[in-house]
């Protein structure tokens, strides 16, 4: 059975960009995994809370995720060489009892992460969006500073890897050095070309306030996200270590 390549997107971490890349790599073996917007919004019309849906989909748990994946034949497939979306890494770690599985992701500043969500949420045509969070943050009108600071939100990025032995991580991308990171997985993890291709971009500081309030709120992000950060940091120190040169040349 081949190789099995799961790409955890962490949304606005340059996951669009990068699923164009793997399609040029994997083509009929990728497949996309984005189902748990059209999950919640199921939940959500039989009465559920969608700010606490939010709050709760990524906390998948060890049996739940092996249930999921056994529920799901296609992802098994040996056919299947990479999956790609927005799901808790926890769900395709049952794949590493019949496969050999390699798990990356990207991660970004989480200040400029969350800032790019929000965003990015209000630039989106209302008609199209599914997810009962997403309409119930616009109908609400969170500010910013509500937004960055919400507890169904806290540490959003390391969220995704509950549960989830991190040294099983075979890559961890810098989107803040995208093009030198896509090359280094490209030569020293997959051995395959992945092309730079940039898609469906949202700068994290576009739009922004007066810059002192900016500054406070940047603060005071990282004093609560403080698991978002150290995770952040850790990729850091990561890649210094893997690419002493890229990491001096594009800094």
């Amino acid at each position: 059975m081949t190789d099995l390549l799961v790409s955890v997107h962490v949304p606005k971490t340059a996951g669009t960009s990068f699923r164009a890349a793997l399609h040029g790599a994997f083509g009929a073996g990728l497949r996309l995994d984005y189902h748990h917007e059209r999950a919640a919004a199921r939940l959500h019309a039989k009465g559920v809370d969608p700010v606490d849906l939010h709050r709760r989909w990524l906390d998948l748990g060890p049996a739940r995720a092996t249930a999921k994946y056994f529920a799901g034949p296609a992802f098994a497939g040996s056919r299947v060489a990479c999956i790609h979306g927005h799901f808790p890494a926890v769900k395709y770690l049952p794949a590493v009892l019949h496969r050999r599985v390699r798990f990356i992701t990207w991660l970004r500043h989480p200040f400029r992460r969350m800032v790019s969500n929000y965003r990015f949420w209000h630039a989106q045509d209302r008609s199209k969006v599914v997810d009962p969070f997403v309409h119930h943050v616009l109908d609400d009108g969170w500010s910013l500073g509500r937004f960055c600071l919400s507890p169904s939100l806290r540490n959003y990025q390391s969220a995704f890897f509950k549960g989830f032995p991190m040294s099983r991580l075979a890559f961890v991308g810098v989107v803040e050095h995208y093009d030198s990171d896509l090359r280094w997985l490209a030569e020293s993890v997959l051995g395959r070309d992945l092309g730079s291709v940039r898609l469906n971009e949202t700068r994290g500081d576009a739009g922004m306030d007066e810059a002192g309030e900016l500054d406070d709120l940047q603060r005071r992000f990282e004093a609560y996200h403080d698991l978002d950060m150290a995770f952040y940091r850790r990729a850091l120190a990561l890649r210094a270590r893997r690419t002493p040169v890229l990491g001096a040349r594009d800094a």
